[in-house]
C-alpha cells in the first residue's frame, strides 16, 4: 500500500483497528524477495496454519506509536481545545510533518504524523526503518 493511501486511511479512521496495525506493518516491511538460489534459513519454514499474526498495535497504544518514530527525534504534542495536534520531528533538517484530529484521537494523530516524516524522507518507492 502506497503511504499516500495509508495516510488517508488513518484520517479517516474513527478509531484505531487491528486492519490497520497490520496495514502499517506491512507497509514498513515489506515482504522480502529471496535472490535465485538463496531458500529459506533452516527452520523458517510456512508458519502452521493456526499460528496467527500479531501486529504491534500501532493505533490504540501510544507506547507502540512511538515505536514509528526515528531514534532520537523530538515530537509535540498538544490537545488544546480537544484537537490532536502532533508534530514531529522538531529537530531535523527539514520541516516538522503536523497531523491534527478534530476527535481528539492523539495515537491516530501521531501515526499518521509519523508515516508523512517516514513519506517525506524516504525516497521514492521505499519505506525507512527504525534508526
Amino acid at each position: 500500500m502506497a503511504s499516500e493511501d495509508l495516510i488517508k486511511r488513518l484520517e479517516a479512521a474513527t478509531e484505531g483497528s487491528v486492519e490497520l496495525n497490520t496495514a502499517i506493518w506491512d507497509h514498513l516491511h515489506p515482504p522480502r524477495i529471496a535472490a535465485p538460489g538463496e531458500g529459506a534459513p533452516a527452520g523458517f519454514g510456512e508458519p502452521p496454519s493456526d499460528f496467527g499474526r500479531w501486529d504491534p498495535e500501532y493505533t490504540t497504544s501510544l507506547d507502540a506509536a512511538l515505536t514509528l518514530l526515528p531514534a532520537g527525534a523530538e515530537y509535540a504534542i498538544t490537545t488544546l481545545y480537544g484537537i490532536a495536534d502532533v508534530e514531529l520531528p522538531l529537530n531535523g533538517p527539514d520541516m516538522p510533518q503536523h497531523a491534527r484530529r478534530k476527535d481528539g484521537n492523539v495515537i491516530l494523530a501521531f501515526c499518521t504524523a509519523c508515516l508523512k516524516e517516514r513519506a517525506t524522507a524516504a525516497p521514492s518507492g521505499s519505506s525507512r526503518g527504525r534508526e
